[in-house]
């Protein structure tokens, strides 16, 4: 992807209106798996903090927006596109450059689990149809991961699915959505250092979802008995 100045400029125009006041450097993550564009943007913050924003409808947006301007310069063979923007501290200008890679700082761990969520994401979407919960436990035994999700049927109901590994596509969707998830659990207790066994991933709409977290002990309950609880909860509550 061959980008210019202006280019460049046109990225930052675009996401300026959406950053947080004290943001001084932000990264847009695109995996490009063309014509299919799969973009995180990551914040970092004064005082060497950094954010991974909220992913509602606002942020969809944005992310629409840089789909629209990175589309046009794709090449079918292109994987990864990847811009920084740096606030000069002095005179509050941005300065935006493409990089080859995520950086490898402490700015850098936090947009890799950005990308491993995204990426744990859009295989939830896929189950759920963009509109239920989806459940799943960091636990032995690999390849998998014991879980199950929700969807709203034609109806509009809540309809729940055991996740079964029956042939040969699915089983490896459910072996690369388990490394997936591994690794984004192994990160977040790296960077947080607050650990879980369990993730529900809740599509409140397609464009707006969010995580939330339980460390349950596994062994306290049978699996049965823990999707007997689930089931009870988010069958009769709207996500």
């Amino acid at each position: 992807m061959r980008l210019n100045t202006e280019n460049l400029i046109r990225f930052q125009k675009i996401v300026t209106p959406y950053l947080p006041a004290n943001a001084n450097k932000v990264l847009i993550d695109a995996e490009i798996i063309y014509p299919a564009i799969f973009l995180k943007v990551t914040f970092g913050l004064e005082n060497e903090k950094v954010l991974i924003p909220a992913h509602d409808e606002r942020y969809f947006e944005l992310l629409e927006k840089l789909k629209k301007e990175i589309l046009p310069h794709c090449e079918e063979n292109e994987r990864d596109l990847f811009l920084i923007a740096t606030k000069h501290p002095e005179d509050g200008l941005w300065d935006v450059e493409q990089v080859n890679a995520i950086p490898e700082d402490v700015f850098g761990e936090f947009a890799q689990l950005h990308r491993l969520e995204e990426k744990a994401v859009r295989i939830a979407r896929k189950y759920t149809q963009g509109h239920g919960v989806l459940y799943r436990e960091i636990a032995e035994p690999n390849p998998y991961l014991l879980g199950h999700h929700c969807l709203y049927n034609t109806k509009g109901e809540l309809e729940y699915r055991d996740d079964v590994v029956y042939n040969t596509p699915t089983e490896w969707k459910e072996k690369s959505f388990a490394q997936i998830l591994i690794q984004f659990h192994d990160k977040w207790v790296e960077l947080y250092n607050e650990n879980w066994s369990t993730i529900n991933i809740i599509f409140h709409a397609p464009n707006h979802y969010t995580l939330q977290f339980d460390n349950e002990d596994l062994t306290a309950t049978s699996y049965e008995e823990r999707r007997d609880v689930w089931k009870a909860h988010y069958l009769t509550v709207a996500p």
